[in-house]
């Protein structure tokens, strides 16, 4: 909700898909970051330094045909016990993100002046 609002679009609640309800073991009493997500199953760094919507709503849709791609294949439930079996080895962080990292939000800006010469 938020980053479609950061992007500046509306999108009608009965066409929103949250794949953080998809890659969820009701079980195991924890919804998966899309970080984790992001790097475990698209082998992809996400939000290392900043929160972008866009690469998040992307990252998103990439994980939406990944677990179509798990369900069409009959293994969705074999692979989110596999999921959170990982996660609980890293605390549910990829490898690199300690506790004390931290994301920084982007906020706009002007563009600056280019460079005298350019």
């Amino acid at each position: 909700k938020q980053d479609f609002r950061v992007i500046n679009i509306f999108v009608p609640k009965s066409q929103v898909i949250d794949t953080g309800e998809f890659f969820f073991l009701p079980n195991k009493f924890r919804k998966l970051s899309l970080a984790f997500l992001a790097w475990y199953l698209l082998k992809e760094e996400i939000q290392l330094e900043t929160h972008d919507s866009i690469e998040d709503a992307r990252t998103a849709l990439k994980l939406w045909n990944k677990w179509k791609e798990f369900v069409d294949a009959g293994v969705q439930e074999q692979m989110l016990n596999e999921i959170y079996r990982k996660g609980r080895e890293l605390n549910f962080k990829p490898p690199g993100r300690g506790e004390g990292s931290a994301v920084v939000f982007n906020t706009p800006t002007k563009p600056s002046a280019p460079a005298p010469g350019l």
